[in-house]
């Protein structure tokens, strides 16, 4: 349900606005989504195991890296720049098959798995 094509839209589109434009706006190093779907339905012996991944993630959770997003530094941060991404920048990666992020994507395809998993392409 939560796929390109599912009827919820792609789980990293509904999380980009919370991510990026509330937590990581506020400062927060945004940390991959503990995504558990459909949970009243799940079994309550496959409860368990959701329970117990769940807690050998959070006995490890400060060594895991945060999301990347793009950095300030590619955007033009002026009211007549629009604050919108730098020409060189959009020149430099015209070539990449994705865009750079869910929200940033530049008419591309999304990056797969941008907002759920920490693998970086950076600008």
């Amino acid at each position: 349900m939560y796929t390109p094509i599912g009827i919820n839209g792609d789980i990293n589109v509904l999380l980009w606005p919370v991510q990026r434009g509330i937590l990581h706006f506020c400062g927060f190093q945004v940390l991959e989504p503990q995504i558990n779907y459909s949970i009243a339905h799940t079994p309550p012996e496959k409860r368990s195991l959701i329970l117990e991944a769940w807690q050998a993630r959070l006995d490890k959770i400060w060594g895991e890296k945060p999301i990347c997003f793009a950095t300030n530094d590619n955007f033009d941060l002026s009211f007549a720049g629009g604050f919108v991404l730098k020409k060189e920048v959009l020149e430099k990666n015209a070539n990449n098959k994705y865009g750079f992020t869910v929200g940033q994507h530049a008419g591309k395809a999304f990056p797969p798995d941008n907002q759920v998993k920490t693998v970086c392409t950076r600008l």
